[in-house]
């Protein structure tokens, strides 16, 4: 039988928000199994100089997002089963278990890039028990031009956006505890390794 682990880490935040770029840090530079492998360009790399990593991944970012893997693929259809009660909260630590399952044994830390979790039933919280919260923000204009340029898939406009921040700060202040990491200047690799380094070391 699966031995179930809690998640170290999970990224809530809306679409463009900086979800990605949490879960890439959290994969690259704070080794956090985010679901699947790492490359093997990186496996064996131990990244002190974040810099470095930035200027070694950021051409090829881009095309290898999937793989510097968020499980975010693999956790879109039992989060919204959650959501919508079609499953337990125990049944979806069985999935984020089971597509660890290359790492539970053996990695320090693993996580996942969840937004979709923003919206479940508080009881979630109760079973699933993740020792850090990690909510991205950005702006709203900020999601809306990003959308804009990225396309319409997510589809925000004010109504959306009102009804999402009023759940999002309900949910917020129900969680037992959550980091925020705000990009609505800019994207950069120190400040995530700043902020969420010291809450998985301790």
């Amino acid at each position: 039988m699966l031995e179930l682990r809690q998640p170290d880490v999970l990224v809530l935040g809306t679409g463009r928000s900086g979800t990605s770029f949490t879960a890439f840090v959290l994969g690259t530079a704070l080794k956090v199994c985010m679901g699947i492998p790492r490359p093997k360009a990186i496996q064996k790399c131990d990244f002190d100089n974040y810099k470095e990593l930035m200027q070694r991944l950021q051409p090829k970012r881009d095309k290898t997002k999937h793989r510097l893997g968020t499980a975010w693929e693999s956790m879109i259809k039992p989060s919204w089963a959650v959501v919508n009660k079609e499953i337990t909260p125990r049944n979806w630590l069985i999935t984020f278990n089971s597509i660890h399952v290359h790492c539970v044994s053996n990695t320090k830390y693993i996580g996942v890039k969840t937004p979709i979790l923003l919206w479940v039933p508080a009881d979630f919280w109760d079973t699933v028990k993740p020792r850090i919260i990690i909510n991205a923000i950005r702006t709203k204009e900020q999601v809306f031009n990003s959308n804009k340029k990225w396309g319409k898939k997510l589809g925000w406009n004010d109504e959306k956006w009102g009804i999402y921040e009023e759940i999002r700060d309900d949910v917020l202040s129900n969680l037992p505890g959550y980091i925020e990491l705000d990009f609505s200047v800019e994207r950069d690799i120190q400040y995530v390794v700043d902020r969420i380094k010291p809450l998985l070391e301790s």
